[in-house]
């Protein structure tokens, strides 16, 4: 009887060395996924903030070709004025010298 719970003894720390070796390998697996997902969480807050920055550029781009647009705009109506006006001066000297 003594015999058998050292022979079964001596197999279950043999099958807890066996055992042993896997639970390391997953356990480092593990920590190197907790690494790879860290890794992946900066890179996507990178990416959101860069986002976020090219928003707001374009955002300033639109606002600026809207400026532009209005201040083009306001040229044009001034050229159509000024001639306006030089048409009338120029009629009123034809008028005036008839």
């Amino acid at each position: 009887m003594a015999s058998e719970v050292r022979s079964l003894s001596s197999r279950s720390a043999d099958t807890a060395k066996e055992i042993k070796l896997p639970i390391a390998a997953s356990m480092q697996r593990v920590e190197q996924g907790v690494s790879l997902v860290d890794q992946a969480g900066s890179t996507m807050a990178e990416v959101v903030g860069s986002i976020r920055k090219a928003t707001e550029i374009i955002g300033e781009i639109s606002a600026a070709s809207s400026e532009q647009s209005n201040g083009v705009s306001q040229i044009g109506e001034a050229v159509t004025l000024n001639t306006l006006l030089r048409l009338r001066v120029a009629l009123r000297k034809r008028d005036s010298l008839s």
